[in-house]
């Protein structure tokens, strides 16, 4: 499989987006064929639904820059809407990181999908101190996740640079916690990817 699909899903003002342009921005930069953007937001509504649709694509240009329903590899959501409305994109055995604080899969969600609980927004407000960079973790989550399940390496440096291309003239203090952000996303995602196969290895 030469193409992969990821999903961002979230709320407005959550800065899914800018994760899902700054993972497509550092994935172009770091060596990959291809790769494209397809976003869906509503720009009037804090906390609506949002969803960032990336496919990467390592030997071939991408055609159709859009994720198939059921094919999904990899999802991130930080908002149960957004969960609900696309979590049926996500193929069977499919991989989703959520918020456990924010995000309620069902019963039967837990059979069909892997999961990884993360609280990322607790880890910017908390960890890190500035909730705006909830972006950064998010982004580090990804980065990870996509090296350890679809070996697919992404330059962490140009990663961060991406999303911090985002903010006209970024202070010291704002470059500083999106590097710390960015960095506790990696650290979560590998820990939260050990566990998860440890588990399955535990449950054969």
């Amino acid at each position: 499989m030469t193409t992969r699909q990821i999903r961002v899903t979230g709320a407005g003002g959550q800065g899914g987006i800018s994760a899902a342009l700054a993972l497509v921005h550092s994935a172009l930069n770091s060596g990959c064929f291809d790769a494209s953007f397809k976003g869906t937001y509503s720009s009037r509504v804090i906390g609506g639904p949002t969803l960032g649709d990336v496919l990467i694509s390592t030997e071939k240009k991408i055609n159709y820059p859009c994720t198939i329903m059921g094919e999904v590899e990899f999802m991130i959501s930080t908002a149960n809407n957004s969960f609900q409305q696309y979590k049926d994109g996500i193929k069977n055995g499919g991989l989703s990181v959520i918020d456990p604080n924010l995000v309620y899969p069902s019963d039967n969600d837990r059979k069909l999908i892997r999961f990884i609980e993360i609280p990322i927004i607790q880890i910017a407000a908390n960890e890190v101190g500035i909730l705006k960079t909830q972006s950064a973790v998010v982004l580090g989550i990804a980065v990870k996740i996509i090296s350890l399940l679809m070996d697919i390496e992404i330059d962490e440096e140009i990663a961060l640079q991406s999303l911090i291309g985002t903010v006209r003239k970024p202070s010291q203090k704002v470059i500083d916690a999106n590097k710390k952000a960015f960095t506790l996303g990696l650290k979560y995602a590998e820990e939260g990817y050990v566990k998860l196969l440890e588990k399955e290895k535990e449950g054969k």
